[in-house]
């Protein structure tokens, strides 16, 4: 009896995910900043958000974890 029926591994390249990240938010037209460590990278938007740039960020990260979270 085998407790997984199913197993996926998937290889992400931080540098691709991080390419993907900085050109929607330039393609929205969001400044930001980045910010990098050994093991992470993060991005704080500055500035006001107007509510149809709040949709096309909560859009795109959706679009992200059905990409790369849902699928694994």
């Amino acid at each position: 009896m085998p407790y997984a029926s199913n197993i996926s591994i998937a290889v992400l390249d931080d540098n691709v995910l991080e390419s993907q990240a900085i050109e929607t938010l330039s393609a929205i037209g969001l400044s930001y900043e980045k910010y990098k460590t050994a093991n992470n990278v993060y991005f704080n938007i500055i500035g006001t958000l107007s509510d149809s740039e709040l949709n096309k960020i909560n859009n795109y990260v959706d679009e992200y974890y059905k990409q790369w979270v849902n699928s694994m």
